[in-house]
């Protein structure tokens, strides 16, 4: 038994219930130390009542400890906490089997995870270059147990600057090519992810191969439309990492619409056909980012 394994028993300790947002967990703790130095540094002008002053600022100090003092970084990405309390409360504990890692869910209702469970079993098989981390659902039990990826988030790589503008429609291309030959031929509408923005992509460089492999994840958001749909919001994902500001608050104007038109090799009818879509879902989801985008 490995370290790794004597502390994960010793402890019992329960990763992030999000597990896909574990990678981003390490930089969550950071950022938040700098919050409290901004907020320290701004206490004083803001609260003139000196014992209200401290009170907040204990406070403050507590919750950014609570996650410093309760998580550990065993290796690379890998973050364990104690409690998880995402968005779907769950028990999630770690272990080790033929040398993967994998996270055990223990959920009340198991209906909330279906569409992960449709989407995983529509294309676990297919033969493709982007890889599903692997899903077992234990019915009975409530438990759906996940493969542990190993990776840094495609919008993580872009923020640090890692790849060019040049190199990053290279990758767009790369992922939409291995996309394309998963979900199958045009116009049918078909099982998409929903929601592949850089987020939800995982970079992660296999030991016997040189090649990184992609992998999606959470894609709970899945729903039958058109193929397209995944391009165009990774697309923007995309552009958005280079403009720094928010998916939902781009719209494709006039200096981009070539751009669209040309890296998904569609016509100017199916891209506000595409648009069309976002936008439905947009205004169910975000109704006040939508009436802001739509004055």
């Amino acid at each position: 038994m490995t370290k790794k394994d004597q502390f994960i028993k010793k402890n019992n300790k329960y990763i992030r219930n999000d597990l896909e947002s574990a990678l981003l967990y390490y930089d969550f703790i950071f950022s938040g130390v700098k919050m409290f130095k901004l907020f320290d540094s701004q206490f004083s002008r803001i609260l003139t009542h000196k014992v209200l002053r401290i009170a907040l600022k204990a406070i403050f100090l507590f919750r950014v400890n609570y996650f410093i003092f309760t998580s550990v970084r065993l290796e690379g990405d890998f973050i364990i906490k104690i409690n998880g309390n995402g968005q779907w409360p769950s028990e999630v504990t770690v272990f080790n089997s033929d040398g993967k890692l994998y996270v055990k869910k223990k959920v009340a209702k198991r209906s909330i995870f279906l569409k992960e469970e449709s989407f995983y079993e529509t294309y676990k098989d297919v033969n493709s270059q982007i890889r599903l981390p692997k899903y077992n659902f234990e019915s009975n039990r409530c438990n759906i147990v996940t493969e542990f990826v190993r990776g840094k988030s495609l919008d993580r790589m872009l923020n640090e600057g890692v790849f060019s503008f040049q190199d990053s429609m290279k990758i767009f291309e790369s992922i939409l090519n291995d996309l394309n030959a998963m979900y199958g031929p045009r116009n049918p509408e078909r099982l998409i992810h929903g929601d592949l923005s850089t987020l939800n992509i995982l970079i992660n460089k296999d030991h016997d191969s040189k090649k990184p492999s992609f992998f999606l994840i959470d894609y709970s958001d899945c729903f039958l439309s058109v193929r397209e749909y995944d391009a165009y919001v990774l697309l923007k994902s995309f552009l958005c990492n280079f403009q720094k500001i928010k998916r939902d608050d781009f719209i494709v104007g006039s200096e981009y619409k070539d751009l669209f038109l040309s890296k998904l090799g569609i016509r100017n009818d199916e891209l506000e056909r595409v648009e069309k879509i976002f936008f439905g879902i947009l205004k169910k989801k975000h109704p006040k980012t939508y009436r802001h985008l739509r004055i």
